[in-house]
Protein backbone atom coordinates (compact mmCIF):
# COMPACT_ATOMS: atom_id res chain seq x y z
CA UNK A 1 0.00 0.00 0.00
CA UNK A 2 1.59 3.79 -1.04
CA UNK A 3 2.06 5.62 2.13
CA UNK A 4 -0.70 8.63 2.02
CA UNK A 5 1.57 11.96 1.72
CA UNK A 6 0.16 15.19 2.01
CA UNK A 7 1.57 18.60 3.67
CA UNK A 8 -1.20 18.80 6.07
CA UNK A 9 -0.57 15.49 7.50
CA UNK A 10 2.48 14.75 9.93
CA UNK A 11 4.68 12.35 8.16
CA UNK A 12 5.27 8.77 8.08
CA UNK A 13 6.05 8.75 12.40
CA UNK A 14 3.45 10.14 14.11
CA UNK A 15 -0.17 10.62 13.45
CA UNK A 16 -2.93 13.21 13.98
CA UNK A 17 -6.20 13.77 15.69
CA UNK A 18 -8.79 16.50 15.81
CA UNK A 19 -11.06 17.45 18.00
CA UNK A 20 -14.85 18.39 16.27
CA UNK A 21 -17.57 20.48 18.74
CA UNK A 22 -21.08 21.06 18.52
CA UNK A 23 -22.15 24.72 18.85
CA UNK A 24 -26.15 25.36 18.08
CA UNK A 25 -27.13 27.72 15.59
CA UNK A 26 -27.41 30.22 18.50
CA UNK A 27 -24.95 29.24 20.94
CA UNK A 28 -21.83 31.59 21.18
CA UNK A 29 -18.32 29.66 21.57
CA UNK A 30 -18.68 29.04 25.20
CA UNK A 31 -21.90 26.84 24.51
CA UNK A 32 -19.53 24.23 22.46
CA UNK A 33 -19.47 20.94 23.51
CA UNK A 34 -17.12 17.69 22.02
CA UNK A 35 -19.30 15.74 19.14
CA UNK A 36 -16.04 13.91 17.52
CA UNK A 37 -12.87 12.43 17.67
CA UNK A 38 -10.97 11.70 14.33
CA UNK A 39 -7.55 9.93 14.39
CA UNK A 40 -5.86 8.91 11.62
CA UNK A 41 -2.74 7.08 12.83
CA UNK A 42 0.87 6.93 11.14
CA UNK A 43 -0.70 3.18 9.03
CA UNK A 44 -3.09 5.87 7.40
CA UNK A 45 -5.90 4.15 9.44
CA UNK A 46 -8.97 6.61 10.49
CA UNK A 47 -10.94 6.45 13.44
CA UNK A 48 -13.65 8.34 14.72
CA UNK A 49 -15.02 8.30 18.18
CA UNK A 50 -18.68 9.92 19.00
CA UNK A 51 -20.24 11.22 21.81
CA UNK A 52 -23.04 8.63 22.31
CA UNK A 53 -25.50 11.16 23.82
CA UNK A 54 -24.92 13.38 21.51
CA UNK A 55 -28.30 13.66 20.77
CA UNK A 56 -29.05 14.92 24.60
CA UNK A 57 -27.04 18.06 23.41
CA UNK A 58 -27.85 18.55 19.83
CA UNK A 59 -30.41 21.11 19.58
CA UNK A 60 -34.06 19.05 17.72
CA UNK A 61 -33.50 21.36 14.74
CA UNK A 62 -29.50 19.63 13.77
CA UNK A 63 -30.45 16.20 15.04
CA UNK A 64 -31.10 15.24 11.45
CA UNK A 65 -28.21 17.58 10.35
CA UNK A 66 -26.25 15.50 12.99
CA UNK A 67 -27.70 11.92 11.99
CA UNK A 68 -27.14 12.07 8.35
CA UNK A 69 -23.43 13.48 8.79
CA UNK A 70 -22.62 10.83 10.96
CA UNK A 71 -24.00 8.20 8.56
CA UNK A 72 -21.92 9.78 5.72
CA UNK A 73 -18.39 9.15 7.61
CA UNK A 74 -18.32 5.67 6.90
CA UNK A 75 -18.58 5.33 3.07
CA UNK A 76 -16.46 8.72 2.85
CA UNK A 77 -13.93 7.00 5.00
CA UNK A 78 -14.09 3.90 2.88
CA UNK A 79 -13.72 5.56 -0.14
CA UNK A 80 -10.11 7.56 1.08
CA UNK A 81 -9.89 8.03 4.63
CA UNK A 82 -6.69 10.56 4.53
CA UNK A 83 -9.09 13.41 2.84
CA UNK A 84 -11.82 13.00 4.67
CA UNK A 85 -9.58 12.94 7.68
CA UNK A 86 -8.17 16.43 6.00
CA UNK A 87 -11.89 17.73 5.66
CA UNK A 88 -12.42 17.00 9.44
CA UNK A 89 -8.97 18.81 10.87
CA UNK A 90 -10.53 22.12 9.17
CA UNK A 91 -14.35 21.88 9.22
CA UNK A 92 -15.93 25.19 10.61
CA UNK A 93 -18.91 25.27 8.60
CA UNK A 94 -22.49 24.88 10.25
CA UNK A 95 -23.23 23.38 13.77
CA UNK A 96 -19.55 21.36 13.79
CA UNK A 97 -16.71 22.63 14.07
CA UNK A 98 -13.08 21.75 14.45
CA UNK A 99 -11.50 22.73 17.91
CA UNK A 100 -8.18 21.19 18.10
CA UNK A 101 -5.90 19.55 15.60
CA UNK A 102 -2.68 17.46 17.69
CA UNK A 103 0.13 15.44 16.65
CA UNK A 104 0.71 11.98 18.79
CA UNK A 105 3.33 9.49 18.80
CA UNK A 106 2.10 7.59 21.37
CA UNK A 107 -1.81 6.34 19.85
CA UNK A 108 -2.10 4.02 23.60
CA UNK A 109 -1.20 7.35 25.53
CA UNK A 110 -2.96 9.50 23.51
CA UNK A 111 -5.95 7.72 23.89
CA UNK A 112 -6.35 7.45 27.66
CA UNK A 113 -6.67 11.14 27.47
CA UNK A 114 -9.99 10.61 25.63
CA UNK A 115 -13.47 11.10 27.15
CA UNK A 116 -13.78 7.00 28.23
CA UNK A 117 -17.89 7.59 27.03
CA UNK A 118 -16.73 8.27 23.84
CA UNK A 119 -17.57 5.05 21.37
CA UNK A 120 -16.01 4.06 18.10
CA UNK A 121 -17.49 5.28 15.18
CA UNK A 122 -16.00 3.54 12.30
Amino acid sequence: MERHQDQFLDGPVCGSVCFLDYHGRNSNTGDRRLLLIAIFDAADRLSILVDPGWRNFVSAEDVTYLSDLLQDLKPRAQLNAGHLFLQLRTLNLGPVVTSEVKSFNDLDELRNRFPSHFVKLL
